[in-house]
């Protein structure tokens, strides 16, 4: 066989590049080969956590218990209905809020238009997702209640009233104020847990005036629009008038009158 042909047998014989040889077969993957699994298993990987960290989003953000809807955290129809805004606290508001002024008829004629949207009506089915009970109307269209701060605005006057003692409780017997102190740090207690419970975080700074360390308040609140809150259970046809004589269902299941409690 002359040269030309052995070199062309030679070439026409050659394996072709996909077909591995047994040593070959044994030999361990090359490194770009590694590469290219390990690359696979990362993208798999990423993929996955990706379906998972949608799916707990989804989840949590669906979920009926999370805390803008469960009763737990408030009263959906009001915190659905009120809007809210960013508010700068006033450092010295107390100098010309209606509520700060020494007892005179327009004092009273602003805590008693503030205060006076607080005994409101709830259906049954409101009631039910609480677990909890309350008086019933005595029409039978549901149940009295009263939403959290209003207690707190209560708690508020009671303590205004006792700044002033020679006006609210001038008459009073020693057993009446007696009651009364139990009545004010019951109302302590309960606005300290209250502020503690909600926890406002916005931040109070300070400055010099002077040579004196003071406080200062720059920074908006998230607050709920006055107005809108406490014109809400009166918008909405809720409001209850418990001095109404017969207006709620009584202790012996009769039409009962306003009872002194500790609001």
């Amino acid at each position: 066989m002359d040269p030309e042909s052995e070199k062309y047998e030679e070439i026409q014989f050659q394996p072709l590049l996909d077909e591995v040889s047994d040593e070959e077969a044994n030999l361990p993957p090359s490194k770009s080969s590694r590469c290219r699994i390990s690359w696979k298993r990362f993208t798999i990987f990423q993929t996955l956590l990706i379906l998972v960290y949608t799916t707990i989003y989804y989840i949590c953000s669906s979920h009926p218990n999370r805390p803008q809807e469960s009763p737990a955290f408030g009263f959906v129809p009001a915190m659905t209905s009120v809007p809210q805004h960013l508010k700068a606290f006033a450092k010295h508001g107390n100098h010309h809020s209606p509520y700060s002024q020494p007892p005179s008829e327009s004092t009273s004629q602003a805590w008693s238009a503030l205060l006076s949207g607080g005994n409101m009506r709830i259906s049954p089915s409101e009631l039910t997702p609480y677990n909890a009970t309350s008086v019933s109307l005595a029409d039978g269209t549901g149940y009295l209640a009263k939403t959290g701060f209003y207690h707190e605005l209560h708690c508020l006057y009671k303590l205004k009233t006792h700044l002033y003692p020679e006006h609210y409780y001038a008459n009073a017997s020693r057993d009446y104020m007696d009651e009364e102190r139990e009545h004010l740090e019951h109302c302590i207690e309960w606005i300290r847990t209250a502020a503690i419970c909600r926890g406002d975080t916005t931040l109070t700074l300070f400055e010099w005036v002077g040579d004196r360390l003071e406080t200062k308040y720059p920074i908006p609140h998230m607050c709920y629009v006055e107005d809108e809150l406490l014109s809400w259970s009166r918008k909405a046809g809720r409001m209850v008038d418990i001095d109404e004589e017969g207006i709620l269902v009584g202790p012996s299941g009769n039409g009962g009158s306003n009872l002194r409690g500790d609001g």
